[in-house]
């Protein structure tokens, strides 16, 4: 064995911890890197059994290699270093998933308020409640693969006389939608279902009232994230201009990467400084989430 000196054990130290941090960060759910319509047409039948989960291990391979590339650069620097892009990786991955998320909600608010359309359209034309869903299920063209499949099976269920609503509350659990604590379109569906089932109400009716609703939502959503769009923008401006203050230092040769990773005072800084801007991007985030949902 050739012994090591004290400093390339300590680099080599650092840099396995790097690797470690940036797996693990990795290891938090990121979004596939296709739009959720296009990965469900591109996966086939095969997508329509895996859940979303699944479906984004390929995004996350990607974010793993540039991860894994950037511990190994910074396990040859202060541990600093190492924390910092660590923090920055989580961060980039909840704001991916985030996104995805309310993506993934709109193609499915999309794709039921074109299958209450057809089906109301279909039970105000004279057929029946089974016939009419299975003929809604097959008109959906685009949306997220689970779902179609779901109305579809049952759209079956239906026609064979058995009970719909514990059919879609089943398809909605096993689905694994991305949004825990909110009401699935499988779930809002069925619930449609009971009420016109319980009270007698004409299926036709709940179902235009429930695609009413669901419009009128989807218009809010899109007319508040417009108007958010300013707000929006100046918090990714004001999260970007710390990367900018050290760019200009370092043309005009103070040196602040050399600070910042040298460890001391300027390995705090670093990792307090990114920990109060991923705090604040994250916190900002969270406002505009909540605007829309008001």
């Amino acid at each position: 064995m050739i012994p090591l000196s004290a400093s390339t054990a300590l680099s080599a130290q650092w840099a396995g911890a790097g690797l470690g941090l940036a797996a693990l960060a990795c290891a938090l759910p990121v979004p596939p890197l296709l739009p959720p319509s296009l990965a469900a047409n591109r996966a086939g039948a095969h997508s329509r059994s895996r859940r979303p989960s699944e479906r984004a291990r390929g995004g996350a391979l990607w974010l793993l290699a540039v991860a894994v590339l950037g511990g190994i650069g910074m396990g040859w620097a202060h541990p600093s270093g190492v924390i910092a892009a660590a923090l920055i990786v989580a961060t980039a991955g909840w704001v991916l998933r985030e996104g995805w998320c309310r993506r993934h909600r709109q193609a499915q608010d999309a794709c039921l308020s074109q299958f209450l359309g057809t089906l109301t359209a279909e039970l105000r034309a004279g057929a029946t409640f089974p016939g009419a869903m299975l003929h809604a299920a097959q008109q959906l063209e685009s949306g997220p693969a689970p779902l179609r499949a779901h109305l579809l099976a049952a759209a079956h269920v239906a026609r064979t006389g058995g009970e719909v609503s514990a059919v879609l509350r089943a398809g909605a659990l096993s689905a694994a939608e991305p949004t825990p604590g909110q009401e699935t379109p499988l779930q809002h569906f069925a619930s449609i279902v009971d009420v016109g089932q319980r009270y007698g109400i004409p299926l036709a009716q709940v179902c235009e009232h429930a695609q009413q609703r669901l419009d009128a939502q989807r218009r809010h959503d899109q007319a508040t994230r417009s108007r958010l769009q300013g707000p929006q923008s100046t918090a990714v401006v004001l999260t970007c201009l710390p990367a900018v203050g050290i760019g200009m230092g370092a043309l005009l040769g103070a040196h602040p990467l050399g600070f910042l990773l040298g460890g001391g005072l300027g390995g705090i800084a670093l990792v307090v400084g990114t920990a109060l801007v991923c705090a604040g991007f994250v916190w900002t985030r969270l406002l505009l989430r909540k605007a829309v949902a008001l």
